[in-house]
């Protein structure tokens, strides 16, 4: 599968004549409150829609991140790590700033790295949010 990029939006070109895209990426959280100010402070947005302790919805670009009450949704998932939020800035410079920024918030269990890839280097960190689910930050240096 290929994709491309345009303005941030990741288009995936695997299904034939069909333009895919993330549409929305849903987080299972134990505390709603506390997850909320957290995605509020990480992505400068506030919340477009909320349900009470049920559902929270950020607008997040080219999609939608939705947060959800484990407890609601009637499935046996895992609180925690259930679910990797990838980010990505357009400017490398703008991992460090991330990066402080991410410090800033009482998030000290990471470190930036860089990895060389086929088609790309990038460089990056994980980070974990209030509920235990692993984010990971990059910035993608496209090799042409």
């Amino acid at each position: 599968m290929r994709t491309r990029t345009h303005s941030f939006v990741a288009v995936s070109t695997a299904l034939p004549g069909l333009e895919v895209r993330i549409a929305r990426v849903y987080v299972t959280v134990q505390d709603m409150d506390r997850a909320v100010g957290f995605y509020e402070n990480l992505l400068g947005a506030e919340v477009n829609y909320r349900e009470g302790r049920d559902l929270a919805e950020f607008n997040a670009g080219s999609f939608c991140l939705e947060l959800l009450n484990r407890d609601k949704i009637g499935e046996d998932t895992k609180i925690g790590n259930n679910c990797v939020v990838v980010l990505d800035v357009p400017r490398k410079e703008d991992v460090d700033r991330a990066y402080d920024f991410i410090k800033a918030l009482g998030n000290h269990d990471t470190e930036i790295f860089e990895i060389p890839i086929k088609k790309a280097s990038l460089r990056g960190f994980q980070f974990h949010d209030t509920e235990g689910n692993l984010l990971e930050l990059y910035y993608y240096d496209w090799k042409r």
